[in-house]
């Protein structure tokens, strides 16, 4: 037994998203209210803090030290936020006089979950990021975790006699960096579009009725042959009733 499948085309879910336009409309001015009450309201500002350190190795002089030294960056990265340096790092931040005004005590989880380093291998250079809620505080961390982080590699020896070096030093932000407000406006449009237009489609597919005489062309035309349309007397926007009164049929409309 053949089932009842019914066929939608392209041309059908436009025609339904151009009939409700108001609704979507309203959705994606809806959206772009919520998306925006949001990042300015709710969301809570991140600071992000901006600095380069590099890793120099005078005792690399053969061909097969340079060759290991092209991974130099990405295993400096590993060592800037691994234990040995965080450690370090949240020992002088906790020591310091910026842990009685921030209000905080330092920890490594803490300070991992704010870092983060970008290091292209073949390079000796990593870039360091770290966000906090306060943008003096990250640029506090960023300078002692660099500082951490050239200590360790001097003192521990890490890289075969490798010291790192202040490329460029932290930066105050002057500007939060996320969240992107922008973006979440955009965002926020996008989903109220995409709900109301899947809600629109949704309820009208669903229904158990014709959706006119386009539908059943576009479904049957392949199947079933159209013989005829019996036009709607009560609606007086047809065109049947301008043909009826030029010729005399008479046809009226009724309320």
């Amino acid at each position: 037994m053949e089932e009842n499948v019914r066929d939608i085309s392209i041309g059908q879910l436009l025609r339904v998203a151009v009939k409700y336009w108001w609704i979507v409309l309203i959705a994606t001015v809806i959206g772009i209210a919520i998306a925006f009450t949001y990042v300015n309201y709710f969301a809570t500002p991140m600071y992000t803090s901006n600095a380069m350190v590099g890793v120099n190795n005078n005792n690399m002089t053969s061909y097969q030290d340079v060759i290991a030294g092209q991974t130099i960056a990405v295993d400096s990265a590993k060592i800037l936020t691994g234990n040995v340096t965080l450690e370090r790092a949240a020992e002088m931040l906790n020591n310091s006089k910026e842990a009685e005004k921030f209000g905080r005590v330092y920890t490594v989880d803490y300070l991992y979950k704010s870092i983060k380093t970008t290091a292209a291998e073949g390079s000796r250079y990593v870039e360091v990021q770290v966000k906090s809620t306060n943008p003096e505080e990250a640029k506090v961390i960023c300078t002692y975790v660099i500082s951490a982080f050239c200590e360790v590699l001097q003192i521990q020896d890490l890289l075969n006699g490798a010291e790192g070096k202040v490329i460029s030093n932290p930066e105050m932000p002057n500007a939060p960096s996320s969240p992107n407000k922008p973006l979440a406006i955009i965002l926020g449009a996008l989903v109220g579009l995409v709900i109301s237009l899947a809600a629109i489609l949704v309820a009208h597919f669903s229904k158990d009725t014709l959706d006119g005489e386009d539908w059943l062309i576009d479904t049957y035309k392949d199947k079933i042959p159209m013989l005829s349309i019996i036009p709607d007397s009560n609606n007086p926007g047809h065109s049947y009733k301008k043909y009826g009164h030029r010729y005399g049929y008479n046809y009226t409309h009724r309320n």
